[in-house]
């Protein structure tokens, strides 16, 4: 799977790399260009919530007794219109609220609109409005891991392509920066 992911990667990176029609890094005297046709906005997206399990790695009941919580992401569409097994692009969320990244990751809007991809943006687990223990998060750290996190997107995937049969067949392409980029 992981070599599966590293050649679509590569052969992405070849295509933009060679690609006839460059997107210019600045026009004219010096202005952004760019020939994005939809804003990067979460106003664009659908935003969804999903109830993610809070512990992946054990069989114990976390300490509130609920077994899930409501992790918030979102997702644009519009750019597959027409492709067959459109390429998913997911966002993989970091220490901060979605929205962030949602209305400022230009790359994936502007690559996702070439090649006609999904956009997905989700939530990391106890950072904006996706708390397992609402105001407890403090006192329950011990479920804010980079597995449980890896976790969270691996069970979103599989959830996100079982319900929406379009993309059952569509190749994942990772996204993040920071944390979440790991």
């Amino acid at each position: 799977m992981l070599f599966r992911l590293f050649l679509i990667l590569a052969f992405a990176s070849i295509l933009w790399a060679f690609h006839p029609k460059q997107i210019p890094l600045k026009a004219k005297f010096g202005k952004p260009h760019s020939t994005l046709t939809s804003t990067p906005s979460s106003a664009n997206c659908t935003m969804g919530w999903y109830d993610q399990r809070i512990d992946h790695l054990t069989s114990v009941e976390p300490p509130n007794g609920e077994l899930t919580f409501k992790q918030k992401y979102y997702y644009y569409d519009d750019f597959t219109r027409g492709v067959k097994d459109p390429p998913i692009f997911f966002y993989t969320g970091n220490e901060g609220q979605v929205e962030l990244y949602v209305n400022n990751t230009g790359l994936m809007w502007e690559f996702g609109e070439e090649i006609g991809a999904l956009l997905i943006f989700v939530e990391h687990r106890y950072f904006g409005d996706s708390s397992p223990f609402g105001e407890e998060d403090e006192n329950n750290l011990q479920y804010l891991s980079s597995e449980q996190a890896l976790a969270d997107y691996a069970t979103f995937i599989t959830t996100f392509k079982t319900t929406h049969h379009r993309f059952s067949n569509s190749p994942i392409v990772a996204f993040g920066g920071s944390y979440g980029g790991f």
